[in-house]
C-alpha cells in the first residue's frame, strides 16, 4: 500500500493512496514511511490535487516516520512516533493544517493500524496528541497560542498556521464574498512575505459560530478549516467574554487581573462542511491559550492507485 518509486527516474510507477475528508476539507493522503515520494516533485503535488486532472484535494498529506533532532535518522518503528508532511495545493510544503491532521490521525489508526486509540505525531508545529474513537471522531491537541495582535478590523493570532481573524455578519445572509474579500487581505502587505489565511466568522449563539474561511496555498475559499476554527474560537472567545484582553498589545500585569483563575471553554463550529468543536483553557493573566483541541469527524472517502506518465 505504499508509494513504489522509480528512484531514477524519481516518478512512481503506482502511487497507492486514500482520499479523506474532514468537514469538506479534503486531502489525499500516502503512507510514506520509505519517503520514496520525491516532496520536491511540486508539478506531481499540484497534479493530485488538481480536481480535473488528478484526484482532487485541499492537499496532500505523506505519512512518514518522525527523525531524531539531533542525527536526522528516522527513528525505529517500534517508537511509533509518526509525523504528517502536509502540502498546500500549490505543490508548496504548509503549515499545521487542523482537519489534515485529524484525517491523518484516522489513516494511521484504520489503514496503517499503528495504535488503537490514542497516538503522538509530529507536524510542522511540533509534537501533537490525538485520540480517534470507534464513532469515527478524532480528536486533535493543538499548539499553545498566544494573544492575537490587532490588525485592519480584526486581529491575527498563530494557531499553527497564521490567520486573520473578523467578524462578519453579513455571513448570517451569505452575502459575504467570501473569496473576494478574502483575495484581497491574504495579500496584503501587513502579512508578506508569506501572507496569512483569513478567516469570517458570525455569532450565532452563546459560544456557537459560523466560520467560513480562504485559505492560502489553495487560493480559494474551502468548505472547512481546522487552524482557522480554532483560530475564530479563541478571537471569538476574547471578543465576546474577556474584551479587555483586545484592547491591548501585550501581556502584562496592569492589563489583565491575576486573580482571574484559568477557564476552561468549548466552542461549536459550523463550517460549510460540517460541525466541529474547539476546547481550550484560557489564563486572563498570562493571555495565552494552552490546552487547545479540535474535534471533528473524518472518513475514508475512498482510495485508488494513480499512474504517472
Amino acid at each position: 500500500t505504499r508509494c513504489r518509486m522509480d528512484l531514477q527516474t524519481t516518478t512512481c510507477a503506482s502511487l497507492v493512496f486514500h482520499k479523506y475528508e474532514g468537514t469538506g476539507n479534503d486531502f489525499v493522503v500516502i503512507d510514506d514511511r520509505e519517503e520514496h515520494f520525491d516532496v520536491g516533485n511540486f508539478e506531481l503535488l499540484k497534479l493530485l490535487c488538481d480536481r480535473k486532472r488528478g484526484v482532487g484535494a485541499d492537499g496532500v498529506i505523506l505519512i512518514r516516520w518522525a527523525r531524531t533532532a539531533t542525527q536526522g535518522q528516522q527513528t525505529q518503528p517500534t517508537s511509533r512516533l509518526w509525523r504528517m508532511v502536509y502540502f498546500n495545493a500549490d505543490g508548496r510544503e504548509g503549515s499545521m493544517c487542523g482537519n489534515g491532521s485529524r484525517c491523518a490521525v484516522h489513516y494511521v489508526k484504520t489503514q496503517l493500524n499503528l495504535f488503537d486509540e490514542s497516538t503522538s505525531f509530529m507536524a510542522y508545529d511540533g509534537l501533537h496528541h490525538a485520540v480517534a474513537t470507534k464513532d469515527g471522531l478524532v480528536t486533535v491537541q493543538m499548539s499553545d497560542v498566544s494573544y492575537p495582535s490587532a490588525v485592519l478590523a480584526g486581529h491575527f493570532i498563530n494557531t499553527g498556521s497564521p490567520h486573520y481573524v473578523v467578524q462578519q455578519p453579513s455571513l448570517a445572509t451569505g452575502s459575504a464574498d467570501i473569496v473576494q474579500l478574502g483575495r484581497i487581505i491574504r495579500h496584503n502587505e501587513l502579512f508578506s512575505p508569506g501572507g496569512t489565511n483569513v478567516n469570517f466568522y458570525h455569532v450565532k449563539d452563546i459560544n456557537h459560530i459560523l466560520v467560513r474561511t480562504y485559505e492560502r496555498g489553495v487560493e480559494d475559499e474551502t468548505l472547512s478549516c481546522g487552524t482557522g476554527v480554532t483560530a475564530c474560537s479563541l478571537i471569538y472567545f476574547l471578543a465576546h467574554q474577556h474584551p479587555a484582553a483586545l484592547s491591548v498589545t501585550s501581556p502584562s500585569s496592569s492589563s489583565s487581573s491575576t486573580t482571574d483563575s484559568e477557564t476552561s471553554t468549548t466552542i461549536t463550529v459550523e463550517t460549510l462542511g460540517g460541525k466541529l468543536a474547539v476546547t481550550f483553557t484560557y489564563n486572563p493573566a498570562t493571555q495565552q491559550f494552552t490546552q487547545v483541541f479540535l474535534q471533528g469527524p473524518a472518513r475514508c472517502v475512498f482510495q485508488g492507485s494513480y499512474k504517472i506518465n
